[in-house]
């Protein structure tokens, strides 16, 4: 297993999430977050494509 960095700070990825074969990582403040900017913005198709990337926690 291939430990990742979150792609906003130098914490470990509590989460992977991969589109178009590009993996990035991310912390679950950081996972938090991104969820939270999606719920502001109300868009469904965005969060269904935020969670069809999403892979597995690490």
């Amino acid at each position: 297993m291939i430990l990742m960095q979150c792609h906003y700070c130098d914490s470990n990825a509590d989460v992977s999430i991969e589109k178009n074969r590009i993996r990035v990582g991310l912390c679950e403040e950081h996972l938090q977050e991104q969820l939270e900017g999606f719920e502001e913005a109300d868009s469904l198709s965005e969060l269904q494509q935020y969670v069809d990337a999403y892979e597995t926690k690490t």
